[in-house]
Order: C-alpha cells, then sequence, then structure tokens
C-alpha cells in the first residue's frame, strides 16, 4: 500500500490540525469598510475549509478527476475521494468515520441571519438606491421576501454584498443579482459540503 502525505491545506501549506484550529474566529467578524470586510471573509471562509478538511486527514491530488484516476488513488493510498477543490482533488482515509465528517460538515453550517436586521439593513438599500415606484405595502412584501431568502446566509456575508451595493450601485439589485454575489463567497465551503454529503452516504453503505 503506498502512504500518503499528511494533511495539506489549500494554498499550499501543510499544518496540524491544532495549527489550523487556532487561526479560525468562530466569533462574529469586525464592522469594517466593506473592503476589509471582503478580507475578513475571505481569510474567515479559507480558514474553515483547512480546517475541516485537516479534521479529516485530508489530502490532495493534482491527478485529472476521472472515474479511473479516482479509483486508482483510492486503490493505491487506501483513501476515499472527497470532493473537487482549489483545482485539486481531495482525499480523505478510509478509516475516517461517520460521525468525523458530521463533525466537519457541522462546522461549515452558520446561524441563520436574524430576518428583522435583514429587513432594516435592505430598507436602507432601498433608500439609497434608485428603483421602481411601488406601493408601501407592495414594497415592504418584496424586503419581506428578500429578507427570509436572504436569512439561510452568512448574516456578515450579506451585510457586505449590500453595504458593497450601497456604496457602488444605483439601482436596487433583484434578487438574481444578490444570490450570485452571495454564492461567489463560499463556493469552496459548498463544494465540501456537498462532497462531505457524499461522503457520509458512502460510509453509511459500506457499513450497511
Amino acid at each position: 500500500m503506498t502512504s500518503h502525505p499528511g494533511p495539506i491545506v489549500p494554498g499550499g501549506s501543510t499544518e496540524t490540525p491544532t495549527a489550523i484550529s487556532s487561526q479560525t474566529s468562530r466569533g462574529s467578524l469586525s464592522v469594517a469598510r466593506p473592503a476589509e470586510l471582503r478580507l475578513q471573509i475571505e481569510d474567515a471562509e479559507i480558514n474553515r475549509v483547512r480546517s475541516a478538511l485537516s479534521s479529516l486527514g485530508a489530502w490532495p491530488s493534482d491527478e485529472e478527476p476521472t472515474w479511473a484516476n479516482i479509483k486508482d488513488i483510492e486503490r493505491n493510498s487506501d483513501g476515499m475521494y472527497l470532493c473537487r477543490l482549489h483545482r485539486r482533488s481531495w482525499f480523505v482515509p478510509k478509516a475516517v468515520t461517520k460521525d468525523q465528517v458530521a463533525a466537519a460538515a457541522a462546522a461549515l453550517i452558520d446561524q441563520p441571519a436574524d430576518t428583522a436586521a435583514l429587513r432594516v439593513a435592505l430598507y436602507q438599500l432601498w433608500l439609497s438606491t434608485k428603483h421602481e415606484k411601488m406601493a408601501e405595502e407592495d414594497r415592504n412584501a418584496m424586503l419581506t421576501i428578500y429578507a427570509r431568502n436572504l436569512a439561510i446566509y452568512p448574516a456578515e456575508q450579506v451585510r457586505l454584498v449590500l453595504a458593497e451595493y450601497a456604496e457602488k450601485e444605483k439601482f436596487w439589485p433583484s434578487w438574481a443579482e444578490l444570490h450570485t454575489r452571495l454564492s461567489g463567497l463560499s463556493i469552496a465551503r459548498a463544494a465540501l459540503t456537498a462532497g462531505l454529503r457524499v461522503l457520509c452516504t458512502k460510509i453509511e453503505n459500506a457499513n450497511a
């Protein structure tokens, strides 16, 4: 059996789970200008992905993610395919447990944002942008729908996107525009979360 390297995190560095965990803050990010807040959020996203990968002892491969390549790597390294991330295929040891996968997935989940606070932020954006005229009742209904949809995203990321719109844009954003910008802030975490779900199912089936 071919041995595999120790945990290697995105960015090219090799760190222990303890070292990586110490870099990851679970508290709220500080109030900052949009540009500063974006950097903080991007750093936090990287650290959370690193921490989850390291907790599973994951390692990357530069091989193209074809079915044959993946099966060869799994066989030669005694590992299991996890996901495609940062242009690399990531694997975990075959000995990883369902509980470990569940814990890694749970660490990637955010608490939902406060809907009432989101409505206030959306109303402030409404006042600072150009938009079509509508009755107050229709506007309030629209803001409520926006707030409910935004509540599934991390609060700091929503605050960033709304602040960037207020700072740079003239017109009220469509929901599709907000969704696209928010999704772009957590692409790696979303890919890893999806991979963990598949891996959990694979482990369940193997133990059935």
